[in-house]
């Protein structure tokens, strides 16, 4: 009798276990690919949020250019202040010059404050000048709060060139280095120069701004001032050398002339005064200052000296008056010579 087989089954598979070699290598390509694709989403994600290559290049130069707008930006805010800088100095000196060139001698010591030796920068004295012509400013330069203007004018038919220094003061550029030029005043007591009535005297150093201007003339009862023509042209450094010189007026000038001739040929006549006996006298000029003194108001003594010639030999006739009217007397003497001083006496003659 046949024998029967016993049932039976397989035992179930493991899970996880390896379902053979290719399922294995399926496995890990799979993997790979993940992989492959997680680095490639990091790569892309990067890319979003970097960008391109051309997004990169882009950002740089859109860099560059915010930057260099920045800087371009300060150095226009600097660059602006500077001519504004400029363009107020340049105003200044041009104002400075138009008020000298108007004759509004006022003004122009407004924008260029000057010492006390003012007095004769008046618009009344300026008005008689023959004043600058064509003012110009040319080149300027700002440094802080100090700045330079170079000018030019035309005065007496030629050109004068300057350079004025300005400063910044509270906000407001003023001329620092005046035009206004010292003027040399001989004086001889009261007697001084005036230009359009304004005095000098008692004033050293009496500043002009520049101009030509002729002094006024003047005389009183010994003595005169011939007018003179001052060509001033701003060198504030350097004083113009005026040389305003009183002299005699024209009658006491004349006195002098006949009471010197007298004295000396009536010593020649005598054979006194160093004169040989009968020596020729004759005048050589007309008579000039040789000092002054004056007593208050009413009295001023005068010396002149008279030129003369003796035997066609130069000497001088020295003279001297009072004019106070209670000793109005002229007094004479020969100048000394070597080994002979002379005496004053009552004019001979």
């Amino acid at each position: 009798m046949p024998r029967h087989m016993p049932d039976f089954s397989m035992p179930p598979e493991h899970e996880g276990a390896v379902a053979g070699p290719a399922a294995a290598h399926r496995s890990e390509a799979s993997s790979a690919r993940g992989a492959r694709g997680a680095r490639r989403r990091r790569i892309l994600g990067s890319r979003r949020i970097l960008g391109s290559p051309r997004a990169l290049v882009a950002a740089a130069v859109l860099g560059a250019v915010v930057g260099g707008a920045a800087v371009a930006g300060g150095h226009a805010a600097g660059s602006a202040a500077g001519v504004a800088a400029e363009s107020s100095v340049r105003a200044t000196a041009q104002a400075y010059l138009e008020a000298i060139a108007d004759g509004r001698a006022a003004d122009a010591t407004a924008i260029g404050p000057v010492d006390d030796r003012a007095g004769l920068l008046t618009d009344a004295a300026l008005a008689t000048a023959e004043r600058i012509r064509t003012p110009e400013v040319g080149l300027v330069e700002v440094d802080g709060q100090r700045g330079t203007a170079g000018v030019r004018f035309e005065l007496d038919g030629r050109e004068v060139r300057h350079e004025l220094e300005l400063v910044r003061d509270a906000g407001e550029w003023r001329v620092a280095s005046t035009l206004a030029e010292p003027m040399l005043v001989p004086r001889f007591g009261t007697v001084s120069p005036s230009i359009g009535g304004v005095g000098t005297a008692g004033v050293d150093l009496p500043l002009l701004y520049p101009g030509v201007y002729t002094t006024d003339a003047f005389e009183d009862d010994a003595l005169a001032l011939d007018p003179e023509r001052l060509v001033v042209d701003g060198t504030s450094t350097t004083a113009h050398g005026s040389t305003p010189f009183p002299r005699p007026n024209d009658e006491v000038a004349a006195r002098a002339l006949a009471a010197g001739l007298a004295h000396a040929r009536g010593c020649a006549a005598a054979g006194e005064c160093s004169l040989e006996p009968g020596a020729r006298v004759e005048a050589a000029g007309a008579a000039n200052i040789g000092g002054l003194r004056e007593h208050g108001s009413e009295r001023r003594d005068v010396e002149l000296h008279l030129p003369v010639t003796v035997d066609g030999a130069p000497r001088d006739v020295q003279l001297r008056f009072s004019t106070d009217a209670v000793d109005a007397r002229w007094q004479c003497r020969m100048a000394s010579i070597v080994g002979a001083v002379e005496a004053w006496e009552p004019c001979r003659g």
